[in-house]
């Protein structure tokens, strides 16, 4: 029998105060069962790093573990905003910044930060671990330490934007091994996909080993491009 059970959603705004997310608790302290829960939430917390305002929402499930006394807990991050707090602000403006310069460098933080929507985060706990640290959560304590009684993955989503590599280095991109690896005579560049070669040329699109590739550009030894962009 499998039981889905939708929480709502939860604001860290009350601590201590948030039934919602008591129902998630709740759903832990059972993840283990022979009954498989497959427990939803939507939760939206903030918390103030280095004078900016950073506001989370996040799908978080849970889910009957691979072995008795464990549970799966699932986070994907659904928006990631970044203000900065007014003392921050205060500061920049006490620096000599202009208050339009300002709102330029958050609206640029915040669009950088839209990177991290999609992001998952997957852990398979000890189902008292799991609890334990749900309590803390609702009490107003996390740490950066909370993961490390579990065994977790990241999968971070697939990132649309231009790369600039002098040739011969090869960077992790989308968990692939890329780069671009000679200029040849005319400016086409032989690129290298986790050990697979390819050339590709100006205004080319062109796929190596199942990665897109194309917008190249020649500039000495430097080459920009880009991967899987529409």
């Amino acid at each position: 029998t499998v039981f889905c059970i939708d929480c709502g959603s939860n604001v860290f705004d009350d601590i201590g105060n948030m039934p919602n997310f008591d129902c998630f608790i709740d759903a832990s302290e059972n993840c283990d069962s022979a009954i498989s829960y497959g427990t939803m939430l939507l939760s939206t917390s903030s918390i103030e790093l280095f004078g900016l305002l950073i506001t989370t929402t996040s799908y978080m499930e849970l889910q009957q573990g691979t072995e008795s006394n464990k549970c799966i807990y699932y986070q994907r991050t659904e928006s990631y905003n970044l203000e900065f707090t007014e003392e921050k602000v205060q500061e920049m403006l006490d620096s000599g910044l202009t208050q339009e310069e300002i709102d330029q460098q958050e609206e640029s933080s915040n669009d950088s930060a839209q990177e991290m929507i999609g992001m998952v985060h997957t852990c398979e706990f000890n189902t008292e671990d799991l609890t334990a640290m749900l309590n803390r959560w609702k009490q107003g304590t996390s740490s950066t330490e909370d993961f490390n009684v579990a065994e977790c993955s990241y999968t971070y989503p697939e990132v649309c934007y231009p790369y600039n590599l002098h040739t011969g280095v090869i960077l992790e991109i989308n968990n692939m091994s890329i780069g671009p690896l000679e200029i040849l005579e005319g400016g086409s560049v032989i690129f290298e996909v986790e050990g697979v070669t390819g050339e590709v040329g100006y205004l080319e699109i062109v796929n190596v080993n199942g990665v897109n590739i194309k917008n190249l550009g020649v500039e000495g030894q430097m080459v920009s491009f880009e991967v899987n962009c529409e």
